[in-house]
């Protein structure tokens, strides 16, 4: 373990993506096969993508944590909870992976910061319960965002079968669960992210997601 990876792409040609695989018949068999193969290669000499890097779906949910709703209503916008969670699409080219830089772009200086929880669709619930796992936001080492999943107005298992009337859900979808509060925009003044800054998301039993940003 540690910086020990299991390369189970080198045994397993016929899935292409990662996606391929949790959707396949082999995915039974995951803890086997990443015994067999860790150590095959060290971290520091992996680029890391995306979990999924081309997801059919990218699901996002919409002001999901209480605190994050009310500061968003005091910071002037009007918005109501409602019966149903409100959602949005991502495309997944907009998805970076760990220590790849995040791109604000030209036309805009408003870039906020959202740590979030991803689930991906398809796998068992390797985590335990997660429905109250710890949250952490640093820009540039100071904590903007600190909750925990269990604040969620929605919760996790509720979100994603409300998914699932709308949507056929596939291996490897992925749903981004929602923000705590302590984004920029609700500050006062607000606050955003500028080229040299990094943001770093820590979820209790995942670990941490680093990303410096950039200007376009």
């Amino acid at each position: 373990m540690g910086d020990d990876v299991a390369d189970i792409g080198r045994t397993l040609p016929n899935y292409l993506t990662l996606a391929d695989f949790v959707g396949s018949a082999e995915f039974e068999r995951r803890e086997a096969l990443v015994a067999s193969a860790i150590g095959s290669q060290k971290l520091p000499d992996v680029d890391v993508l995306p979990v999924i890097p081309r997801p059919e779906k990218i699901v996002c949910a919409v002001r999901n944590y209480l605190d994050h709703h009310n500061e968003a209503v005091a910071s002037g916008l009007r918005r109501e909870i409602t019966e149903f969670p409100p959602i949005f699409l991502r495309a997944w080219r907009s998805l970076v992976g760990h220590n790849a830089p995040v791109i604000r772009p030209k036309v805009s200086d408003q870039l906020d910061w959202e740590g979030e929880l991803a689930v991906v669709i398809g796998t068992p619930d390797e985590i335990g319960d997660p429905t109250a796992l710890k949250l952490e936001t640093r820009v540039n080492g100071e904590i903007v965002q600190q909750s925990d999943t269990s604040q969620l107005i929605f919760s996790i298992p509720r979100f994603v079968h409300y998914c699932s009337t709308i949507f056929d859900l596939m291996p490897g979808d992925v749903i981004a669960t929602g923000t705590p509060a302590g984004v920029g925009f609700a500050r006062k003044p607000p606050v955003f992210l500028k080229p040299g800054d990094v943001v770093e998301v820590e979820i209790e039993k995942i670990g941490v997601l680093r990303n410096p940003v950039v200007a376009e």
